[in-house]
């Protein structure tokens, strides 16, 4: 990592001091990670490197990259340090190509089919798939996924693609492989891939990780707002404090620590309104406070969408 990346994870530090460092620090890093600011493969600060940048303790970073390689978003490599963990399934399928290719030659040939021949109906096969109408599912949490297919739908608008939303509810269900059956490329957040590659199984050769910017509009929304704003952060639950705050903290710079509530205690969110200039709302919390609407303060939800580098690699799938 380049000497100025350390500033990327100083955010989330500044932003909210009731939530423990450890947590915060891990946050920071997901948000970075999860945004492409840092890229799978790629070496994070050792431990005494970045706590004696960030003014922190050794523990503290131990903690909060331990946590992280049990999440399966980091890795170590013996002596080695700390890594963003790269996605098997981003590289494999050249590999499971080559294996798929040698297993229809031995199938042909033992069917009796010549080489010619075999080579004619693949050549037709690849004709007749290249003329149908494929299929793209963007993966996620169903309260996340509207926004971003109908962004992969616009950027994908020259290519004869259907994008359709498949939720991790969907993937649970019995018909699960129905589902992805018929799907040609899975976008998938960078840190969700480990779970949606679970619930893929077979299918998971096909996921593309998906690195994910906020929404201009969003974006815009916040960072228009002046510096001493107190804002009000409804995180879907507990466990989402710390991405939200990151994320937030990546576009203003929070002079007023901010506000949080977790959307399910009610009484919490009703209390944080109350108190807070402008609320922000976590994507995936958005259904369970839209009840309370009016929320009587400007407001507007966190949602992120993919970023260009998602695109350039769907694209580069596809043709």
């Amino acid at each position: 990592m380049k000497p100025g990346g350390f500033q990327i994870f100083v955010p989330a530090l500044k932003g909210l001091r009731s939530l423990s460092l450890h947590r915060q620090l891990r946050s920071a890093v997901e948000v970075a990670i999860g945004c492409g600011e840092i890229q799978p493969g790629t070496p994070l600060p050792s431990v005494r490197q970045l706590a004696s940048r960030l003014g922190i303790s050794e523990g503290t970073v131990f903690r909060a990259y331990e946590e992280l390689v049990a999440e399966g978003i980091v890795s170590t490599r013996n002596r080695k340090g700390y890594f963003v963990a790269i996605d098997e399934n981003a590289i494999r399928p050249a590999h499971r190509m080559q294996d798929l290719v040698d297993e229809a030659v031995q199938a042909a040939a033992s069917s009796g089919i010549d080489a010619s021949r075999f080579l004619e109906f693949v050549a037709e096969r690849a004709r007749t798939l290249r003329l149908a109408r494929r299929r793209v599912a963007v993966v996620g949490y169903t309260a996340s996924l509207d926004e971003r297919v109908s962004m992969v739908s616009s950027a994908l608008d020259r290519f004869n693609v259907e994008t359709v939303g498949l939720s991790y509810e969907a993937l649970t269900s019995a018909e699960r492989g129905a589902n992805a059956s018929p799907i040609e490329a899975f976008l998938v957040p960078l840190l969700e891939t480990r779970f949606a590659s679970d619930l893929l199984g077979s299918h998971a050769h096909r996921i593309i990780p998906m690195t994910l910017v906020v929404k201009p509009d969003v974006r815009d929304f916040i960072q228009q707002q002046p510096p001493d704003t107190r804002f009000g952060l409804v995180a879907h639950g507990h466990q989402f404090v710390g991405r939200l705050v990151a994320g937030v903290a990546r576009l203003h710079p929070l002079r007023v620590p901010p506000l949080t509530a977790s959307a399910t205690n009610e009484q919490a969110v009703r209390e944080l309104l109350g108190r807070s200039e402008v609320a922000i709302i976590g994507a995936l919390a958005r259904p369970l406070v839209k009840h309370l609407e009016p929320l009587g303060v400007p407001n507007v939800g966190l949602v992120y969408v993919p970023d260009p580098d998602t695109i350039e690699r769907l694209e580069s799938r596809l043709h």
